[in-house]
């Protein structure tokens, strides 16, 4: 019981840095869009090659092309998922936290849990703040997390279904 307990305080504190994912990812750029079909870059990969990447990774979504097209920190991230998985996170992580990846030596409990604690759900300063003594090692499994989260948009029940292993292991790291 007092495991279950954990696990959903743990899912309900990724929700904040997940939040902080959905409105970074999802602001616009000063310029337009690029068309949907203008998915290359001069500066690497496709969006789409960066966004199955992220899911083979454990943190794509539903909505990354779209967010991959506006924005050129996501394509950032998105062409180091093809290679390194946490290295991608920490790209995340970074775009996210105006530059401020994780760089202590936490655990993704303790991340969680500082969320949890300390933070307002939206309260993107504290959620980074929270990041910010994470292990970078331990990044991927984070960020796993609060894109399960974003993925089910936040609704209790999906996150225990969808989200619940993401959690787990978040735990254990």
């Amino acid at each position: 019981m007092a495991r279950g307990r954990i696990l959903i305080a743990a899912v309900a504190a990724s929700c904040v840095l997940a939040v902080i994912v959905v409105i970074v990812l999802t602001r616009g750029s000063s310029q337009p869009a690029p068309a949907r079909t203008t998915t290359t870059t001069p500066e690497g990969p496709s969006c789409a090659s960066g966004c199955r990447a992220a899911w083979r990774c454990g943190f794509g979504s539903p909505t990354c092309m779209a967010e991959c097209e506006a924005s050129e920190a996501v394509r950032t991230c998105l062409t180091q998922a093809s290679t390194d998985c946490n290295a991608a996170a920490l790209c995340t992580f970074g775009a996210i936290c105006r530059g401020d990846a994780p760089h202590g030596s936490g655990t993704c409990a303790d991340s969680l849990r500082c969320q949890m604690t300390n933070c307002a759900a939206g309260d993107i300063a504290c959620g980074c703040k929270c990041a910010e003594s994470l292990d970078p090692s331990k990044a991927l499994f984070l960020l796993r997390v609060d894109a399960c989260a974003t993925g089910c948009k936040f609704d209790n029940g999906c996150m225990l279904r969808s989200c619940r292993m993401a959690g787990e292991i978040c735990g254990m790291r």
